[in-house]
């Protein structure tokens, strides 16, 4: 389902679910993120479901964002959207994580700032960086926004990966409002 007309990247509270045939194939970047086979696989059958919550704090923009999917332990986040770096290790081993809300003019990779509707030029995306800390090394880059797919407006992630030697992958994810946040 597309998303609601008059939502924009200011306020992306809802309840989001991965549409697999809108979006790009993300096993790839698992196995460059070290991920393996078997698991690939059951997070690839899987159906991906995420809440998300915008809201200020003392004067900071907060995310809250709790996934679940099928068959699989979910988790939920709370970050500042500081740019400030958090560790933590889960699925892919030990990570530094950096979340901002930024302007597209502010993003270097064309890839990541492109396709966006017109409130993504007036509001600003988020942007995630995330970090391997462990003996594999790689990088995402991952800019959140809504974007107009096939006549409707749909919230998207964009996905940049760096790793090995100079190695890349880009990869668009697409997900179906599935109503407010509770």
């Amino acid at each position: 389902m597309a998303a609601p007309a008059d939502m924009t990247t200011k306020n992306y509270s809802g309840v989001w679910q991965m549409n697999k045939k809108l979006g790009d194939d993300y096993d790839e970047i698992l196995s460059a993120q070290g991920v393996g086979f078997m698991k690939r696989k059951a997070m690839g059958a899987a159906t991906l479901t995420i809440t998300l919550r915008n809201y200020v704090a003392d004067g900071i923009e907060h995310l809250e964002t709790a996934q679940k999917a099928t068959g699989i332990a979910g988790s939920t986040d709370v970050r500042a959207l500081d740019w400030s770096e958090k560790h933590n290790e889960g699925l892919f081993g030990p990570v530094k994580t950096q979340i901002r809300r930024a302007r597209l003019d502010e993003l270097e990779n064309p890839f990541l700032k492109s396709g966006w509707t017109a409130d993504a030029a007036e509001q600003g995306v988020i942007h995630m960086r995330v970090t391997s800390a462990g003996n594999k090394e790689w990088v995402i880059d991952q800019v959140w926004g809504f974007e107009d797919i096939k006549g409707e407006r749909r919230y998207a992630r964009k996905v940049y990966l760096t790793y090995g030697d100079g190695k890349k992958l880009e990869k668009r994810l697409v997900y179906d409002y599935m109503g407010p946040a509770a």
